[in-house]
């Protein structure tokens, strides 16, 4: 398709109708097939400019993963929203909206929003494998099983799908701005986000949204650890899930945490991450709104509101042969652990709870059933797991006295006029005698 318009003479191409030119745009393979025809000849740009957003269309259904479109389509309309010039009310219906109608399977595109989807496919399936690596290196390091299978069409899908669904989060609740951290109210509106979604889904979103914190923390802490700059400004090292410096990363959505996991060079990620700057960006954002969630689901399973979401009550579930693979392994996981809590079985619906941080470090809610069969988890109860991953961010943290050690030591080398990569070991380095004061508290 590419090569057509230099194939053909343009003034024979010009001859031809209207609908027969859309028709031929219309097979071209993929967004860049399509655009590269239009620009080769006048006949075709014609013809493409007075019906491009059907065109698009139809080129992205061929080029998409037709049971992901629903979910790209959505996290463009959340980038239109974040970008219009709606007044704060107007915004606020307009989400709303947009999260509680069901997903829609066509758009009015514009060039610049075909291209930016075929972007985030790119970045979802980078980002993708990248998770699914980390999963199956946590199997097979911590399980000693299931890790020994490359990941199926259908787990990628689950994992894509999520990450989708996370980028529409980041286009749909942006942070505030600098070192504004969100009221109760604002993150109560920020929940409905979850309306729409069945526990497992929720579990999974967050799994993902756990996942890069895991894969981006340890590059900025490289940075937090080596750069002299940042020692000055005494910007920390990130030790748990809810460092606001880490989660202001994140929240740049997922081509901008691609852009930075694939950066290599120190002070060009150092750049990436905000450099001088890094010290102000700082944001409460989806790590506290996941608490805010299963607070107010707390309170609304004590009968002070409303349900939250579409769940399946304990004793509702329905029979084996009838249940979706993430359904039964919600049902393993969740359904009956509680069903012995009494008062407290309602948990069983509800997702991101700390018990299962460990299962989700190991991508639990995006296997296929036959991985979860030689597992062997199936056969077993959580209580018996007695997993422990996900938290070897701090476990791997420096001591808060080591770190302040590092912050005298480079902070001298500030002063100094240096720059850059510090290579020091801070516990044999000798500090400022006159700086030995700050370390008094650690001792």
């Amino acid at each position: 398709m590419a090569d057509f318009g230099g194939s053909h003479n343009p003034a024979d191409l010009s001859s031809l109708p209207q609908e027969l030119l859309r028709l031929i745009l219309s097979h071209s393979s993929d967004i860049h097939s399509l655009l590269h025809a239009v620009a080769s000849c006048r006949a075709f740009y014609g013809a493409f400019h007075s019906f491009s957003s059907p065109l698009i269309d139809s080129v992205l259904h061929r080029e998409l993963d037709c049971s992901l479109l629903p979910e790209v389509i959505r996290a463009i309309q959340a980038s239109r929203l974040r970008n219009s010039s709606l007044s704060k009310q107007e915004l606020s219906e307009a989400r709303k909206h947009l999260l509680q109608r069901e997903p829609e399977g066509s758009l009015d595109w514009t060039v610049s929003e075909g291209i930016a989807a075929i972007q985030l496919r790119n970045n979802v399936a980078d980002l993708s494998l990248a998770i699914c690596r980390e999963y199956l290196n946590n199997l097979e390091s911590h399980i000693g099983n299931g890790h020994e299978w490359p990941p199926s069409d259908d787990e990628l899908r689950r994992i894509q799908q999520a990450l989708f669904r996370f980028e529409t989060y980041c286009n749909t609740f942006p942070p505030l701005g600098e070192h504004l951290w969100p009221n109760d109210d604002v993150r109560e509106e920020w929940t409905t986000f979850f309306d729409i979604y069945q526990p497992w889904e929720i579990e999974q979103l967050g799994s993902v949204h756990e996942a890069l914190f895991r894969l981006l923390a340890p590059l900025f802490n490289d940075c937090a650890m080596h750069d002299i700059s940042w020692a000055w400004d005494e910007v920390r090292y990130a030790r748990d899930y809810d460092d606001g410096h880490v989660e202001w990363l994140l929240s740049g959505g997922l081509r901008y945490v691609n852009k930075i996991l694939n950066t290599a060079n120190f002070h060009d990620r150092w750049v990436l991450m905000g450099g001088r700057e890094a010290i102000h960006h700082e944001c409460n954002w989806l790590y506290e709104t996941f608490q805010t969630y299963k607070n107010l689901f707390l309170l609304r399973q004590k009968g002070q509101e409303s349900g939250i979401g579409r769940v399946t009550k304990p004793g509702d579930v329905k029979e084996d042969d009838t249940l979706s693979t993430v359904e039964r392994l919600w049902e393993w996981s969740h359904v009956k652990h509680y069903e012995g809590w009494g008062e407290q079985s309602f948990r069983c619906n509800m997702a991101m709870e700390d018990l299962f941080r460990s299962l989700r470090s190991c991508g639990y809610v995006f296997w296929d059933e036959g991985r979860l069969t030689r597992i062997g988890w199936f056969d077993q109860s959580v209580h018996d797991l007695d997993l422990d991953i996900g938290d070897e961010i701090y476990k791997n943290a420096p001591s808060l006295r080591s770190e302040e050690r590092s912050w005298i030591i480079r902070s001298g080398l500030y002063q100094e006029g240096k720059r850059g990569y510090w290579d020091g070991n801070p516990e044999t380095t000798a500090i400022d005698p006159s700086q030995e004061w700050r370390l008094a508290a650690y001792d």
